[in-house]
């Protein structure tokens, strides 16, 4: 995900310069975000994987 962003970003950098157009400034703000919600998501469901396995210790 770190890689994804980077290269958005250098994307977007280019874009703002005028150096270089390949995709819409709106596409690449929704693709950053779903990379982000994608994130949240795979750390929320392997929280939930590791709440359902974890025992409490016996008081």
């Amino acid at each position: 995900m770190l890689t994804a962003q980077r290269l958005q970003v250098r994307r977007l950098i280019e874009n703002a310069k005028a150096q270089r157009f390949v995709h819409s400034t709106l596409f690449m703000n929704a693709q950053s975000a779903l990379v982000n919600v994608m994130g949240e998501l795979q750390m929320t469901e392997n929280l939930i994987g590791a709440f359902e396995r974890w025992e409490p210790e016996a008081a």
